[in-house]
């Protein structure tokens, strides 16, 4: 082969496999139509974005009223009436946790909970997918509200007729306060640990007033011979999920 043959074979060489790992990242990112009408992928993306955001806001409902947590079996928590939620504060020890532990309890809460989103799939479309994994990240927007933004890794292949597309990512944005109720609820740790025990009604409705939230403390024991324990309820007064108040809850002991 002369010079000029082992040229133009190189350049289509180069010019398939550049081809191929355009074709490889458009795959991935699932922006291949694959023979789908972009109107059938974002009416898939757009049922999975829905119940997500739904799955996500049940998921900061319920660990709001255990403390932050999802899964409780390897923290301090108790029991009262059927109803469970972590300690804060025991034997002179603060338990309030890290924003990136309430993160992961989030991203454990939606991998346990979301599949009802494929089984509930009612689109006229057959969907094959793989495993969906969740990851969360909680930034402040201000000081009322914080974003919380969850990528849903969920490869999954849309068949329609004769024509298939890949979706990959599918990513909400939900606004909460968790991020401000966890602090809130340290400075009420804080505050009582200080006062060994001893916190008024007045400390409450100055941290309250201060951070426009409603406080709730209620004393209750288990035992004559069991030390006291306060259940703390921490409740936003500017945002809601539909009706539903968002509320943060942990117990104290004296």
């Amino acid at each position: 082969m002369n010079k000029r043959g082992q040229v133009t074979l190189f350049i289509i060489i180069a010019i398939a496999i550049v081809a191929a790992i355009i074709l490889v990242i458009l795959f991935q990112r699932g922006t291949i139509g694959g023979g789908l009408p972009s109107s059938d992928i974002a009416k898939v993306k757009t049922y999975f974005s829905d119940c997500f955001e739904i799955k996500t806001k049940e998921a900061i409902l319920f660990i709001g009223k255990h403390g932050g947590y999802y899964d409780l079996n390897d923290v301090e928590s108790i029991s009262f009436l059927d109803e469970q939620t972590a300690y804060y504060w025991k034997g002179n020890q603060n338990f309030v946790p890290q924003i990136e532990t309430i993160q992961d309890e989030l991203n454990s809460y939606l991998n346990d909970n979301i599949g009802g989103c494929f089984l509930s799939l009612t689109l006229d479309y057959e969907i094959t997918f793989e495993d969906c994994i969740a990851y969360s990240n909680i930034q402040p927007i201000d000081n009322i509200s914080s974003d919380i933004e969850i990528k849903f890794d969920c490869p999954m292949t849309i068949r329609k007729g004769g024509g298939s597309s890949r979706l990959k990512e599918i990513e909400i944005h939900v606004v909460a306060p968790i991020e401000r109720l966890l602090v809130i609820s340290n400075e009420v740790v804080s505050e009582y640990a200080k006062k060994l025990g001893y916190l008024s009604m007045i400390n409450l409705d100055e941290i309250a007033i201060n951070n426009d939230v409603i406080i709730k403390a209620v004393p209750i024991t288990k035992e004559i011979s069991e030390p006291e324990h306060i259940w703390f309820l921490i409740t936003d007064k500017n945002l809601k999920f539909e009706d539903k108040n968002i509320t943060w809850r942990f117990v104290t002991e004296l």
